[in-house]
């Protein structure tokens, strides 16, 4: 009877792993953040890890490094801009687009360029711009590259006062933080409940199912209707309001300003999602400031497949997405 029943408890663990996709187990430690009262969090300075999988590091001014050959110093700067999508977050250091980037224009002409990584998780425009003012115009760069991502309005404004913290003492965010739980017995749950698919399952049962079944975030909220195609302008005002005083700093400290709109991994592909409504207005506004960019809305729409482009865990671009990226944006600086 305990054979006929560890039989069938493996037979279904085998199914059941056909059809759930189990949590990635995270190696420690991942990517760390400081304390910032105006941005809440900001990139830990010269630390090592991983991200997701991939292993990374962060230079003494809190920049992402873009791998060990990349020239120490170089006749034109080139700063990356942006969130996850800049940072890389699930690739290795010399993966990332602006990594890509550095070795792409090195190539024509030897240790010339030298692509800065500013990207940090969970940044929108607010806290780029504050980065810029604060670490970006002291690098003097002749080209600014900024990734936008369709979430980037978000987070317009400092932390109130009386806010809680955005990260604990270890570094991590309050919401995310990878560690597993103290005590044997239960990390030990916590181990088998993401490792066994028939487990998992009813962990996420028990716990009152996905965002679908069980209350659903403000975030997850706004994803769906952008999803839809529901684009309040009046939403978007930090983005405008980001470009238009990126384009006038450009003009005040002699920069060349270009972007990437990043596409989004549920509509990357689809017919007709160059067309979505966060994508023309930030075509109209970027053709109204003068501002060139690689729009990724008509590239995965015309050109690219997002089945070979995205990881499979974290919705973000892989290995050969960031070098599509890159390519495209040789092109527009070399044209």
């Amino acid at each position: 009877m305990v054979g006929v029943s560890l039989v069938a408890l493996l037979a279904g663990e085998g199914v059941l792993r056909l059809a759930v996709d189990l949590p990635l187990m995270k190696p420690l430690p991942q990517v760390r953040y400081d304390p910032d009262p105006v941005r809440r969090f900001t990139l830990r300075p010269g630390q090592s890890g991983f991200t997701w999988e991939a292993p990374f590091k962060c230079d003494a001014a809190g920049f992402r490094v873009n791998g060990d050959d990349s020239p120490d110093e170089a006749q034109r700067i080139i700063l990356a801009m942006g969130d996850s999508f800049t940072f890389g977050m699930g690739v290795e250091d010399h993966q990332t687009w602006p990594a890509v980037l550095e070795r792409r224009l090195n190539r024509l002409e030897p240790d010339s360029f030298r692509v800065l990584n500013g990207g940090t998780v969970s940044y929108g425009v607010f806290q780029e711009i504050d980065l810029f003012r604060e670490r970006g115009l002291l690098i003097d760069p002749d080209v600014v590259i900024h990734g936008l991502y369709w979430n980037d309005y978000m987070s317009a404004g400092p932390p109130a006062v009386d806010a809680p913290p955005a990260v604990n003492d270890a570094g991590y965010f309050i919401w995310d933080d990878p560690r597993p739980p103290a005590g044997l017995v239960r990390r030990s749950i916590h181990t088998l409940s993401n490792r066994s698919a028939i487990l998992f399952t009813l962990k996420r049962i028990l716990g009152g199912g996905t965002g679908a079944t069980r209350g659903v975030t403000s975030y997850q909220q706004a994803y769906q209707r952008f999803l839809g195609g529901e684009v309040d302008p009046a939403e978007l005002e930090p983005i405008d309001r980001f470009y238009e005083e990126m384009v006038g700093l450009a003009a005040e400290h002699r920069f060349r300003l270009y972007v990437v709109i990043f596409p989004v991994l549920d509509l990357a592909g689809r017919p007709g999602s160059g067309d979505h409504p966060f994508a023309r207005h930030v075509r109209d506004l970027l053709d109204r400031l003068g501002v060139p960019y690689v729009d990724g809305y008509r590239l995965w729409e015309t050109r690219f497949s997002r089945e070979d482009t995205f990881l499979p865990y974290n919705r973000h671009l892989n290995v050969r997405g960031y070098d599509l990226v890159a390519g495209e944006l040789e092109r527009l600086l070399t044209e």
